[in-house]
């Protein structure tokens, strides 16, 4: 008997430890089930995605109440988990459809998501005249969990330092986030840090770049060639040196940036550099006689160095489609977010939309931008300027102000960067 009670004792465990190989390696789930009530039968298809390289794990759902129908997706694993939405809180009035996920453990994790009779999406949030009905069922839900103050800008407190003001209670704890200054570059923790490294204000940078964690940028305090960059970590200040035998002339631009690699061209000389922030070095890649190297939406090619040297040519990192009235712009961060982004062009502004891959017929309204050259996306967040303004949006967040800076809207050298933890 004790020998029988060991065995079973030793398939239990094999048992475990097969589970556990298989959820590591399990690529997600798909599940349909309902939540039935008194008046109505909500269906949810649930479909979670998992360790795959375009995409950061995610659940995904399309949602069934009467003749109403709903997409819905979070970039939470919930330790992979199914059947994950409890209770679903909804309405119809006469100009959208709305509903609020509620999931295990009594967890909202967006605001509310209003569809118009456009079929676009809107989060409650940016609706600017709700009718009667949708306020008081709003107000309802509060004792559900629902916090309207959760998706509201905060804008009281804030710090004012030279031209730059910064809104404290919007920072958050989960990306770090630094702009230029003519000497050097500030970054952001609960306080403002400037980080000065020049002995001068230096109004154009040429050789400046966000990438990553870092700020990389040329030793603007060498008057003709440059043989130093400087690296500076968002994180802490930090300052790290690069130096290169070659000298570059100040006639040089960037051509790109991809991955953590910076590409430099050097026009006087006609050269063409690599500077990576993970191996901390630079080096030629390309010259007149051996060409030089484009990246262009994924592949590079080799290109006679005139490409480059004869007027200022970029990558080309994505280019626009037009679908519809919207015209598809950007994907988020090297696509792991699984969001394509869109905007529709009103007069000066751009009105900016969200889809995902799992279904890019529907589309999400976020905000709306005077600069479109200025939006960053990441996994979670996405950056935007508007007229002297830095905001963000996030799904758990609404839309926020992070800084102002009263000469942004006017130098378009003035840059930012943002890196999420």
């Amino acid at each position: 008997m004790k020998k029988l009670f060991h065995v079973f004792l030793s398939l239990l465990i094999l048992y475990f430890i097969l589970s556990m190989i298989m959820g590591y390696f399990s690529q997600g789930h798909e599940v349909t089930y309902q939540l039935l009530r008194r008046d109505d039968e909500i269906t949810i298809h649930e479909k979670m995605v998992r360790r795959t390289k375009q995409e950061i794990d995610h659940y995904y759902f399309d949602i069934e109440i009467g003749d109403m129908k709903f997409s819905y997706q979070i970039l939470d694993d919930f330790h992979q988990k199914k059947e994950i939405i409890d209770d679903i809180k909804y309405l119809s009035d006469h100009n959208y459809q709305c509903f609020l996920p509620v999931f295990k453990g009594e967890t909202i994790l967006t605001d509310i998501i209003c569809k118009g009779s456009d079929d676009i999406y809107y989060p409650y949030q940016s609706i600017d005249q709700p009718s009667k009905k949708l306020k008081t069922w709003v107000q309802s839900l509060e004792k559900h969990g629902y916090d309207k103050r959760q998706y509201q800008d905060r804008r009281n407190v804030h710090t004012t330092v030279d031209l730059l003001t910064f809104y404290s209670d919007n920072q958050q704890e989960n990306f770090e986030f630094g702009i230029t200054s003519y000497k050097g570059i500030y970054i952001f923790d609960q306080k403002m840090k400037n980080v000065e490294l020049f002995d001068h204000d230096v109004y154009q940078r040429e050789l400046s770049a966000f990438v990553g964690e870092y700020y990389v940028v040329a030793n603007y305090n060498e008057s003709y060639d440059f043989n130093t960059f400087y690296m500076v970590r968002l994180k802490d200040g930090k300052q790290q040196t690069i130096t290169t035998n070659q000298l570059i002339s100040h006639d040089s631009y960037l051509a790109g940036v991809v991955g953590d690699e910076v590409y430099i061209i050097d026009r006087g000389n006609k050269r063409q550099y690599v500077l990576s922030t993970s191996k901390k070095t630079i080096k030629e890649i390309g010259n007149e006689a051996d060409g030089m190297r484009y990246y262009e939406k994924g592949s590079w090619t080799t290109v006679p160095s005139t490409r480059f040297t004869l007027q200022e040519t970029k990558f080309d990192v994505f280019m626009e489609k037009t679908q519809g009235s919207m015209t598809l712009f950007m994907e988020g961060e090297g696509a792991h977010s699984g969001y394509r982004y869109y905007y529709q062009k009103m007069g000066k502004e751009y009105r900016i939309y969200r889809a995902n891959k799992q279904n890019e017929m529907v589309k999400t309204y976020l905000f709306t931008t005077d600069h479109i050259e200025r939006i960053q996306t990441g996994k979670h967040y996405i950056f935007y300027q508007v007229g002297n303004e830095i905001h963000y949006y996030h799904d758990q967040t609404g839309n926020r102000t992070f800084i102002a800076d009263s000469e942004l809207e006017f130098n378009p050298d003035i840059l930012y960067g943002v890196y999420e933890k």
